[in-house]
């Protein structure tokens, strides 16, 4: 961590005249892991999460929405993905279930 900063300085100094796919060939030539960040256009129409089939449409207040399932999926037990519910639904039940006396949750 010593020489963070003055690394930081000679990459930033390296690329600053390159193109995002300039750089990512750079660094695919020279075998160093490396990630685009994506738009969020690019993330709902990625063809991997399509092929993969890892959306899901879901109800919401505003009516069906695409929803991207959990990271971690297995065949030993089902992914839930309930309706996304309407501002303020569950206040009541969470209240109580951190003990607000009825009374205190109706004022």
């Amino acid at each position: 961590m010593q020489h963070k900063i003055p690394l930081k300085e000679i990459i930033e100094d390296t690329f600053k005249s390159s193109s995002a796919k300039e750089i990512i060939a750079k660094l695919e030539e020279s075998n160093i892991a490396n990630a685009q960040l994506n738009t969020l256009k690019e993330v709902i129409n990625h063809p991997q999460l399509k092929y993969r089939e890892r959306w899901k449409e879901v109800h919401s207040p505003g009516g069906v929405v695409k929803a991207l399932i959990p990271p971690v999926t297995s065949k030993e037990f089902d992914i839930v993905m309930n309706p996304v519910p309407e501002a303020g639904e569950h206040t009541e039940a969470i209240l109580k279930e951190f003990g607000f006396q009825q009374q205190l949750i109706e004022k």
